[in-house]
């Protein structure tokens, strides 16, 4: 394998600080398996080159994960957004048909806002 000296380079370079055995064990197998996932990703993406002076995360193609990630902060905000059209909604309907007054309105919108926003719902 290509990266062994490398690899052998950073459990010197991690292991320089006193741990116990069970420690010095883990830090091994994190090691080991970084690199093997550097190898994987480099031979996956014939773009990336398995260059060992870039560390091995920049040999990961971020750029998948990354866009599921927005993406799917997207949909929740969307959902936000729709509940707190729905809420609006109910609220100036209720407010419209007299069943609760101005002040009752503001304060069941207020509640319903900070619920929406930090994830708790409509009650």
């Amino acid at each position: 394998m290509t990266s062994e000296p490398f690899r052998r380079e950073a459990e010197v370079v991690f292991l320089q600080h006193p741990q116990t055995p069970g420690e010095r064990d883990e830090i091994r197998f994190n090691i080991r398996t970084m690199f093997r996932l550097a190898l994987i990703a480099a031979t996956i993406d014939p773009s990336n080159s398995a260059r060992w002076d870039a560390s091995p995360l920049q040999t990961i193609d971020w750029s998948l994960p990354f866009s599921v990630m927005v993406v799917m902060m997207m949909m929740m905000m969307g959902v936000k957004l729709l509940l707190l059209l729905l809420l609006l909604l109910r609220m100036t309907a209720l407010f419209v048909l007299g069943v609760i007054d101005l002040a009752q309105l503001r304060g069941e919108i207020a509640v319903g806002v900070v619920r929406t926003v930090h994830g708790a719902g409509m009650a």
